[in-house]
């Protein structure tokens, strides 16, 4: 039997259509795009994919599934399961991170009273633009947008420093 991670891994290089992808680009995919994760646990999805053998890094960036996703179909009304993903000791990390970005683009929209989803998928694209964190994808659009960034940007360089580590 597949699991769900193959399954979702899968659908995403087949949509995709490519042998390669960003590490960057398949976590804002399963996240933003399908809403199937929040980023962190999208991004963990990815890394627990990668220590399971399912993907094999090619580089910092760059990631390829190491079995045959082309032939796998996806059931209709696919989903795989967030709680599957989960790891205790991170959950806590994975939370604070959410309400971070969250935060962040909650200032934006009080500031500008754009919508969030518009905000979020500014994020999106500035991040996979930048190869660079969400996080810091929303405080360059504060910036950018004269909102005061300074409360965050602490809480930001931890989350990364975190992230790394």
């Amino acid at each position: 039997m597949l699991s769900d991670k193959k399954i979702a891994l899968s659908f995403v290089f087949q949509r995709k259509g490519q042998r390669k992808l960003k590490i960057s680009d398949i976590v804002l995919y399963l996240s933003v795009s399908l809403g199937w994760f929040d980023i962190s646990t999208a991004r963990l999805f990815v890394e627990q994919a990668i220590k399971e053998g399912l993907l094999r890094k090619i580089d910092d960036f760059f990631v390829e599934p190491t079995f045959d996703y082309e032939n796998i179909k996806t059931p209709v009304g696919f989903r795989p399961k967030p709680e599957d993903v989960m790891i205790a000791e991170n959950k806590k990390k994975r939370i604070e991170e959410k309400d971070l970005l969250g935060r962040i683009c909650r200032e934006i929209s009080n500031g500008t009273g754009e919508e969030r989803q518009k905000i979020l998928d500014d994020v999106k694209k500035i991040s996979a633009d930048l190869g660079v964190y969400p996080e810091i994808a929303a405080l360059l659009i504060c910036k950018k947008k004269g909102i005061e960034i300074n409360r965050f940007v602490d809480d930001v360089e931890k989350g990364i420093i975190l992230k790394k580590s």
